[in-house]
């Protein structure tokens, strides 16, 4: 019963963010916020403005970036990204 109990639990209290994760264009919002969110604490990144710009094409394909932020915070932001990336392929971790 205890088991039974703390699943039910799990699943009502983590349930929802599971979900909002399920899709790969939340997987990747979710890597590029935490990137943002790590360079501004180590104040690579200063801009007030920059966000994380994520879209999606023909299904297939999909786009992360920096908006609102310098050149130079822009071109950071994309190398973490792309090293990000292929650490969690490199991994075996595909989405």
């Amino acid at each position: 019963f205890l088991i039974m109990a703390a699943s039910l639990y799990g699943t009502f209290r983590y349930g929802a963010k599971a979900l909002s994760l399920s899709s790969p264009l939340r997987r990747l919002q979710g890597v590029g916020k935490g990137i943002l969110d790590a360079m501004r604490k180590k104040e690579q990144i200063t801009s007030k403005g920059a966000y994380v710009n994520v879209r999606q094409e023909n299904d297939l394909f999909y786009f992360i970036s920096l908006k609102g932020g310098t050149s130079r915070e822009k071109e950071l932001f994309a190398d973490c990204v792309s090293e990000s990336i292929i650490q969690l392929r490199m991994s075996g971790i595909y989405w």
